[in-house]
């Protein structure tokens, strides 16, 4: 996007006049600043579901994007090309409908999309894509929350919860999913970049999923907010993050339980996980196992090391999940056992 000029230039023009007319003060000059990331329109998805990339950095030799496109799980690092106002550019597609992520590396380096408020990701509009859109559904309620943590030494940690449509309206006790993020992800990242809320709608208004509240805290266990949120810089840490489970059984779920309309037991209860949150709920699901009633993992780091929570456990990223009843019948059964 090129920067406007907004010179007028006035010229008298006299008729017959002995006494030569003023000259003409010069036309105002252009301004010369680059656009900014706010002014960039970055990802554009266009009417034939082909998309534009582009990124304001003026001073930089090479400009590429990588993403999951375009093919598929064997991505591919596509130069971009410089304008003249210093924005790189470049049109891919068309793509199928889906949600789609990518990067940008700036002279060898990778760096976030800074135009994009969601964190590196799109839509392209269709059928695919369909459940992570807004739609035309009843819509549940995002919010920001904080609880103290004493375990892990914190006066204050943030996290965001959501609650089902109609959830302030009644008196219904709902089941609660705890969702935990990726490394270096933060308590935003599912509802920024993820589209949890939007997907969840959907769920619940088709009839797919119960209406739930869903629980996303910040697994980074020294910080007490995401990044973007603190003036002050607070580090993730990595698979020191893992016995995160353990603050969340003495501190979240009791904070969660009395804050909220739960059903406050395990077979209402299920922890889920990506990543660096699939390793800690696998932790969470053998250390608290009186907790959680539901166990998912996806694409969990559960590989451990020399005197971690997984190594001396010998646990497994599978065996978590071989829960050959469903809650139900495990409830009738210990209920038939008491």
């Amino acid at each position: 996007m090129r920067p406007l000029s907004v010179a007028t230039l006035l010229i008298a023009i006299t008729s017959g006049a002995a006494a030569q007319a003023p000259a003409p003060n010069p036309p105002a000059l252009a301004p010369t600043t680059q656009p900014t990331p706010s002014q960039i329109n970055s990802p554009e998805v266009l009417l034939d579901n082909r998309v534009t990339f582009r990124l304001s950095a003026p001073k930089a030799a090479s400009v590429s994007v990588r993403g999951d496109f375009p093919s598929g799980f064997e991505p591919g690092n596509l130069l971009l090309t410089k304008s003249d106002d210093g924005v790189w550019s470049i049109t891919v597609g068309p793509l199928k409908p889906e949600m789609y992520s990518y990067s940008f590396t700036v002279d060898g380096v990778a760096v976030a999309d800074s135009g994009n408020p969601h964190r590196n990701s799109f839509l392209v509009p269709g059928p695919l894509s369909d459940l992570y859109a807004v739609q035309n559904v009843p819509h549940g309620t995002v919010a920001s929350i904080w609880y103290p943590s004493p375990h892990l030494k914190l006066a204050q940690r943030r996290l965001i919860v959501y609650t089902p449509p109609g959830y302030e309206a009644s008196n219904t006790h709902y089941p609660v999913l705890y969702l935990l993020h990726g490394g270096g992800q933060d308590e935003e990242t599912w509802t920024s970049s993820g589209h949890a809320p939007q997907i969840l709608d959907n769920l619940i208004a088709s009839g797919k999923a119960k209406p739930m509240i869903v629980v996303m805290p910040n697994g980074n266990m020294i910080q007490s907010a995401s990044r973007s949120y603190l003036t002050q810089d607070q580090p993730m840490a990595g698979y020191e993050n893992m016995p995160f489970a353990d603050s969340m059984a003495t501190d979240l779920i009791p904070f969660i339980d009395k804050t909220y309309r739960t059903l406050p037991n395990r077979y209402d209860r299920a922890i889920a996980g990506l990543s660096m949150g699939g390793g800690q709920t696998i932790y969470a699901a053998f250390t608290h196992p009186e907790l959680y009633g539901w166990v998912e993992l996806m694409s969990g780091a559960t590989h451990g090391r020399a005197g971690s929570a997984n190594s001396d456990r010998g646990i497994s990223g599978s065996s978590v999940l071989r829960q050959p009843k469903m809650a139900e019948e495990r409830r009738a059964d210990e209920q038939a056992s008491a």
